[in-house]
């Protein structure tokens, strides 16, 4: 099983549910170009190559994909690649390429990266409207607490090549896929994972209780029951 972070946070953020997947799989979590403790790119690069190097080094040649946010777009863009290499799919509040956005969700991301690259990472954080569910404050101070520990996640360049887009080519994925979203997430992402199970042939979407977009930081036992059981097999 190989874990995907998204575009804010780095592999740290899959710390709680690391030891509940551990106990059944093989796990391999990675640091993408810019976050955590890999240093960011100076040249052009493909997200996918980097990914099919990451499996190569750990000796994998086909695993479940375990992805959140925007690491779903890039899951989705390796298994089109590489379908022979992704047993089975889960994707977790994602954003995809090629699916429409809101001119509002533009708007407030663009102002929550503005605040997040002046250092106001405590604001921008409380201000990312379906985040987290009510009451997860706990939840919320390790977002910032992830966030303060490695800045070079927010402010690194990258010039990473953008695959095609992946919405036309949705319909010809053949790997079975799980579509996790928070209750409390965004319209945009719910409406993205409602379009992903229309458009991903066999896909199944759950909608997940009492979380928003950071549902690996708010439930990580759910998150990880949820993903072991799909990944075993069962319903």
């Amino acid at each position: 099983m190989v874990l995907i972070h998204d575009a804010v946070l780095d592999s740290a953020a899959f710390d709680d549910v690391w030891p509940l997947l551990c106990r059944d799989f093989h796990v391999v979590r990675y640091d993408r170009r810019g976050f955590g403790h890999t240093p960011a790119a100076t040249a052009p690069y493909a997200a996918t190559d980097d990914l099919a190097a990451v499996m190569h080094a750990a000796g994998i040649d086909h695993a479940t994909l375990v992805a959140s946010s925007a690491g779903g777009g890039l899951a989705v863009d390796f298994t089109l690649q590489h379908p022979a290499a992704v047993d089975r799919l889960v994707l977790a509040g994602p954003e995809v390429s090629g699916l429409a956005l809101s001119q509002y969700f533009i708007r407030h991301t663009m102002q929550l990266l503005q605040s997040l690259k002046k250092g106001d990472i405590d604001a921008a954080v409380r201000d990312y409207r379906g985040a987290f569910a009510p009451g997860h404050d706990a939840a919320l101070g390790h977002a910032v607490t992830l966030l303060k520990a490695d800045p070079q996640n927010i402010n690194h360049p990258d010039p990473a090549r953008r695959a095609p887009p992946a919405r036309p080519l949705l319909v010809s994925l053949k790997t079975p896929t799980l579509i996790l979203v928070g209750e409390y997430d965004s319209p945009d992402v719910q409406g993205w994972a409602g379009a992903l199970e229309a458009l991903i042939p066999g896909a199944k979407r759950v909608v997940v209780e009492d979380t928003g977009h950071m549902m690996v930081l708010e439930h990580p036992d759910v998150f990880a029951k949820l993903v072991t059981q799909f990944a075993a097999g069962s319903p």
